[in-house]
């Protein structure tokens, strides 16, 4: 009887050790395929943001911004008196204005002339050449006529 009943316990002990070693088996299954759903929905997201149409729209935000902003800052530097007595000061904002845009490549060759103009006018007011600093705003000018609403 001990004989039938020690074979029972291993028997018992066997089917135990088989159900915890399938339910670990199918634990581990259903979370593998758990984190494969998840690494797929997130790449399927990634494929949604399309780079390229994110980044036709940023461009035509900057060209927005560039358009509305660059003829607003030089206008009103125009606009001051050059025998002012902040002109320098007035002159170092702008060019500070100026170098905080975001600049999109149709702009890029005016927007440079424009802050080295700058850059000159600050250096000849410093030297106290004003006749030069009057052709430099000429210059400034000239370039302001490219943006019709200057």
């Amino acid at each position: 009887m001990d004989k039938v009943e020690g074979t029972i316990t291993q028997r018992y002990q066997k089917v135990i050790m088989g159900l915890v070693i399938g339910v670990l088996f199918i634990g581990g299954l259903l979370l593998f395929l758990w984190r494969y759903s998840n690494v797929l929905s997130g790449m399927s997201q990634q494929v949604v943001k399309n780079p390229l149409q994110q980044d036709a729209v940023l461009m035509t935000q900057i060209k927005e911004d560039y358009e509305a902003n660059f003829p607003r800052i030089l206008g009103n530097y125009l606009k001051t008196d050059v025998a002012s007595s902040d002109f320098a000061t007035l002159t170092a904002q702008t060019k500070d204005q100026l170098l905080a845009l975001k600049v999109p490549g149709a702009y890029k060759d005016s927007h440079l002339s424009t802050v080295l103009i700058l850059s000159d006018i600050e250096s000849l007011l410093a030297k106290g050449d004003a006749g030069s600093v009057v052709a430099k705003i000429s210059q400034l000018q000239k370039i302001a006529q490219s943006f019709p609403s200057i």
